[in-house]
């Protein structure tokens, strides 16, 4: 399997947990979970297990109503979360 490949199996992989927490699939979103997945929302951090993750899908208060990915792959900054590495 070639690399872009790889990057868009796990492109479509990312796709199916956002659409199924768009949709509050507690199930899919349950199956697409590993024990011990660590989340973080407006609360706390937390790590829970995929039953957990389908009860949080479908109890909860909130909605999901698009989502978007950029090139980067990544919802933070890589190294110095203070730029000291990117300096000239």
């Amino acid at each position: 399997m070639t690399v872009a490949s790889k990057e868009q199996e796990l492109l479509d992989n990312e796709r199916r947990f956002w659409d199924a927490m768009k949709a509050k699939d507690a199930s899919a979103a349950a199956r697409m979970t590993d024990d011990g997945c660590i989340i973080v929302g407006a609360q706390r951090v937390s790590a829970i297990d995929a039953k957990t993750m389908g009860k949080l899908t479908e109890e909860g208060k909130w909605e999901l109503q698009n989502y978007t990915f950029d090139d980067n792959h990544t919802e933070s900054l890589a190294g110095d979360p203070f730029g000291r590495d990117r300096r000239a």
